[in-house]
């Protein structure tokens, strides 16, 4: 699926867990809900901005995945191999060498 693509169902799944749950809040005679009628559109404001926030982020997560399953990571796309990090026992070594040229 494209990038514009993911994002646009990420918007359209925040936006429409908002209004799910702004409705379903609205709509349930929930036991907990405050009798008066601001506090009771207040609290299911807060309700569904929650929801959507969360339902937002899990999507967001999936829409700015860049990399495709089985691709190359982007460090080895020019044909460089990984260089190993000296460790601490290595390091008196490591500092009397010359560095590496760059490929």
């Amino acid at each position: 699926m494209q990038h514009a693509r993911r994002w646009a169902v990420t918007v359209f799944a925040g936006a429409g867990s908002f209004v799910i749950c702004l409705w379903s809040a609205r709509a349930a005679p929930f036991g907990l809900l405050p009798r008066a009628d601001a506090d009771r559109w207040a609290v299911a404001t807060a309700f569904a901005t929650t929801v959507a926030t969360l339902v937002g982020a899990a999507v967001g997560r999936w829409a700015g995945k860049d990399r495709r399953l089985g691709s190359v990571p982007p460090d080895n796309l020019l044909g460089r191999e990984r260089q190993a990090v000296p460790t601490a026992d290595l390091l008196h070594r490591t500092r009397r060498m010359k560095p590496l040229p760059d490929a």
